[in-house]
């Protein structure tokens, strides 16, 4: 996979990010929540994900799954880029979801 992505010249994280979600909203088990004491299954889950910055702290970024890797590597990198430019934990009201799961 690193070698693939090194001669695509495709990010890494971002290759491992969409193929963990890839896999986990293929299994049903794995989109299970439980919500008010009800099993809730999600249609899709989405991730977030701790992103350095480049003064050695990190934020919380959420990162909404597409099936399209393009697509979903173009969402993330804004999320990204968002996270990067911002100062804090940017731990939002987006990363309390029930459909997501937490990645670093």
């Amino acid at each position: 996979a690193r070698q693939f992505c090194r001669d695509n010249q495709i990010s890494f994280f971002l290759f491992y990010l969409h193929r963990c979600l890839a896999a986990i909203n293929q299994i049903p088990e794995l989109r299970y929540r439980v919500q008010q004491d009800q099993v809730v299954l999600y249609q899709q889950i989405h991730a977030n994900a701790t992103i350095g910055r480049a003064d050695h702290s990190f934020g919380f970024c959420p990162i909404d799954y597409q099936p399209a890797f393009g697509a979903f590597c173009e969402q993330a990198e804004l999320s990204m880029a968002r996270v990067k430019s911002s100062e804090g934990l940017c731990f939002t009201q987006t990363c309390h979801r029930d459909d997501v799961i937490h990645l670093s």
